[in-house]
């Protein structure tokens, strides 16, 4: 909530205010009649004290002009000008004496007990809806009364806004302010301002007061101004003119994007965004007119909200009437839908499956095409000789010792670019690169990694070796187990490089990883992995990684769709790796953004392939409203085929990983539908029952809410016609003065 005020202070004079801060434990002066108590703040002009009216008891505050080289007279005058023309208007702070004679001169002024707004704000962070209603209403309805009065604020925020005992909102701080029929230019504050103000031959206008105040509603909602970002902040404090300053300003307003943040709440109503929307508008021709249109919009918005309950009524009556009549049809239509439901379900089951099943079968043949594929290029001699001749090198060992030393991190970045240029370690990309290009397995990228986990070469259609360099001994692929190894619950480092080697922690066979997201695509994928092996000796991992999406291969339909689940062991479980939703987003964001990837660990799906529910509720239906409903499913786990040396052939062995085939159960039970023709005469009777109660209450609705806006509307034009009598009345005692 710190404000970016437009008025700045010198050097000296940052150092005087901070000396006087360290210092102040007496007042400026004695003042008659008054008993100081405490410094209650300080600026650019001087500081604010607390004291008691002796005469009255009263708790007063008063100001000091301590700074006489910072102060503009000619302004204070007006400015005290401006509150006397004020006395008792509860909107605004009163001033109840002045002393310009005294050294140094000061002003007295209602002391208000719970400090500003913005003191609020900063408790508080945010109102709740109804209260920042309420204090945008009381603030409007105080500037109102100061337009009335021929006074524009120009300086309106959370800052010189104070609240009374009874949290009412009382006005302050007429520095800026300015008389209607004035000329001079007023700077307001940062973010605050609306952007033609931020001109030093602006002429003053009561839309900047509209500005100001819809964004202090803003800020009330959602804890900051529009329109302030870092960005606009750094570019305004990089200025080093008040008048370039002032241009950044407004084009920075200009050109930004329509705030949202206000609309992203969910207790923000459309028609209270729009008002906001309205306040806020750069243009000025798209704002508000007046203070009173906005009073009127809000008036406006409550008559609509306080409409909803007799429109509510019209709309629940006949249900409710419709739902006593159903009953009388509700047996007889329960005892046959329940019979045809589960028959058509059990069939839809069997059909489920069997899909499933010619899913998974083709996700198993390019399982199988992987680890075929790693699984021969890691047993390959022509490969083995020159990885081991790389890994020899004495240049390159050099670097993957002080690469695997996890004390090394501030000299890893120029490592890593150091051994991404060596030419002993490119040899190992022109296997990878025929592999890459290999179309008859649809890999996303090859990798190898050396045996301390360290990626020795990688390679993917885009021709990038990012990660080349990086330690993966962390990850599934390498180490074989159910889970990346983490140093700590919340995942954020991996495990120490040291500890993974001395415990030996990697595959001794070939592996499935579970899904992950790579660093490079910012995709899920998961990797097919085999351990290269010397004999006895473990050198290192050589894997193919696919992404999710391409494993299984379904015409996804509007009522009939596949997914992807990993039932295996560990904090993966149950998690949704394929779905329709995640390939649209990947189709349409290709690499995967970060505000994307939070989403996709997914929903969890609660099953056991043992116990399949008769019907399925789909977790991603929260975010897409088609998948809403209840679904039908089919259940069947990808399985790949190994060469058994013991039995000498071929078997299969499971992967834990299911492809689950959903089909709409409305779909399937459309002909449950015909057994409505059954209940046909009950149900036109209860229509046309529903009908006439229908039209008695929507009659008495439409009555009362058309009662409900005329009386708003004679309530504010018999406002807006004593406005405008006030405003007369001002303006003749001025022409005639």
């Amino acid at each position: 909530m710190d404000a970016d005020l437009t008025q700045f202070q010198s050097p000296d004079e940052q150092e005087r205010a901070e000396k006087l801060s360290r210092e102040g434990n007496q007042p400026p002066a004695d003042i008659p009649g008054y008993d100081i108590q405490v410094l209650v703040g300080s600026g650019a002009y001087g500081e604010v004290w607390s004291a008691i009216d002796r005469n009255t008891g009263r708790k007063v505050a008063i100001k000091f002009y301590s700074r006489r080289s910072a102060v503009d007279f000619s302004l204070l005058t007006r400015e005290v000008e401006k509150l006397a023309s004020l006395a008792a208007d509860r909107y605004v702070v009163q001033l109840l004496d002045v002393g310009w004679d005294a050294s140094p001169p000061f002003y007295v002024m209602d002391f208000i007990e719970n400090g500003s707004l913005e003191d609020e704000l900063r408790r508080c962070g945010t109102f709740s809806i109804e209260e920042a209603v309420e204090m945008f209403q009381e603030v409007a309805i105080g500037l109102m009364h100061l337009h009335n009065k021929g006074i524009l604020h120009c300086d309106l925020k959370p800052g010189n806004v104070l609240l009374d005992t009874d949290q009412k909102p009382r006005l302050a701080d007429f520095g800026q302010s300015r008389l209607s029929s004035e000329q001079a230019p007023a700077l307001g504050t940062l973010f605050y301002m609306a952007p033609e103000q931020a001109n030093l031959d602006a002429v003053p206008d009561a839309r900047w007061d509209v500005f100001a105040l819809g964004c202090l509603m803003y800020c009330m909602v959602t804890g900051a101004p529009p329109y302030r970002t870092d960005g606009i902040t750094e570019q305004l404090e990089s200025a080093n003119e008040l008048s370039e300053r002032l241009r950044r300003y407004q084009i920075a307003l200009k050109t930004a994007n329509p705030p949202r943040a206000h609309r992203d709440i969910p207790e923000v109503d459309k028609s209270l965004a729009d008002i906001i929307d309205r306040c806020i508008a750069p243009e000025p021709s798209k704002r508000f007119a007046d203070v009173q249109s906005i009073l009127l919009a809000l008036r406006q918005r409550e008559e609509v909200r306080a409409r909803r309950p007799i429109m509510l009524l019209g709309l629940i009556g006949p249900i409710l009437l419709l739902c006593i009549m159903s009953v009388f049809g509700f047996m007889l239509y329960n005892r046959s839908v329940d019979k045809a439901t589960q028959s058509l379900s059990d069939k839809a089951r069997e059909s489920n499956n069997w899909a499933a099943q010619f899913a998974s079968r083709t996700a198993s043949e390019e399982i199988n095409k992987f680890f075929s594929s790693v699984d021969q290029l890691a047993e390959d001699p022509e490969f083995l000789q020159v990885y081991k001749q790389v890994c020899a090198d004495p240049k390159l060992k050099e670097i993957l010792t002080k690469l695997a030393d996890p004390n090394a991190t501030e000299e890893n970045l120029d490592l890593i670019e150091e051994f991404k240029k060596n030419p002993k370690r490119e040899l190992l990309q022109k296997p990878l690169q025929k592999k890459i290009d290999d179309i008859n397995v649809k890999a996303a990228s090859w990798f190898i990694d050396d045996a301390a986990g360290t990626q020795l070469a990688y390679v993917d259609k885009t021709g990038e070796i990012k990660t080349v360099g990086k330690n993966y001994s962390w990850r599934t692929y390498f180490s074989g187990l159910a889970d990346d190894i983490k140093s700590d619950d919340s995942g954020s480092q991996p495990y120490p490089i040291s500890n993974a080697i001395s415990k030996r922690v990697h595959i001794e066979h070939s592996n499935l990883s579970t899904p992950f997201i790579s660093q490079a695509s910012q995709r899920w994928k998961v990797a097919f992995s085999a351990p290269i092996f010397d004999g006895d000796e473990f050198l290192g991992v050589i894997g193919a990684t696919v992404h999710c999406s391409d494993l299984v291969t379904f015409p996804d339909k509007f009522d009939q769709y596949a997914m992807l689940v990993d039932l295996r062991e560990g904090k993966n479980k149950g998690s949704i790796f394929v779905h329709p939703l995640f390939k649209t987003i990947e189709a349409e964001n290709a690499p995967l953004p970060k505000s994307q990837k939070k989403m996709l660990p997914r929903k969890i799906v609660d099953i056991e392939p043992s116990d399949v529910p008769l019907t399925f509720l789909d977790p991603l239906a929260e975010s897409e409203s088609k998948y809403a409903g209840q679904w039908v499913m089919g259940i069947h786990e990808i399985e790949r085929t190994i060469f058994d040396s013991i039995k000498s052939g071929l078997k299969s062995k499971k992967t834990g990983l299911y492809v689950l085939l959903l089909e709409k159960a409305d779909s399937i039970l459309k002909p449950v539908n015909d057994l409505g023709r059954q209940i046909l005469i009950l149900g036109l009777i209860s229509v046309l029952t529903i009908v006439l109660v229908g039209v008695c209450l929507w009659f008495l609705a439409i009555r009362t809410a058309k009662d409900s806006r005329e009386r708003v509307s004679r309530t504010f034009r018999s406002a807006t016609e004593t406005i405008t009598l006030e405003r007369s009345k001002s303006t003749y005692v001025k022409r005639d003065s």
